[in-house]
């Protein structure tokens, strides 16, 4: 869509989804490794997580990315600043 920010609109959904997705993910951690004391939660949770990065690894931050976040250097020439930011599209449950 060619208007001003509408990126900013799906990346802020999605970012409200990944964190609603973590703060599962730490309760289920948490749930079964205090009230369950399951032992084998860990060495399960670790696998999967080394399996996920594996699988995503492509995608990992590269040294020239962090300078570029730290610099507060934009990847495009052309980029523009939003005045103003909205929110996520949806509504939080």
């Amino acid at each position: 869509m060619p208007a001003y920010g509408t990126y900013w609109l799906m990346y802020s959904t999605v970012k409200q989804d990944i964190e609603e997705m973590c703060r599962k993910m730490y309760g289920d951690y948490a749930y079964f490794l205090y009230e369950k004391k399951d032992t084998t939660v860990y060495q399960f949770w670790r696998n999967m997580i080394d399996r996920q990065l594996a699988r995503t690894e492509i995608y990992a931050t590269k040294p020239e990315d962090c300078y570029r976040i730290l610099s507060g250097t934009p990847i495009d020439d052309n980029y523009q600043q939003a005045k103003t930011i909205g929110g996520p599209m949806k509504k939080k449950d």
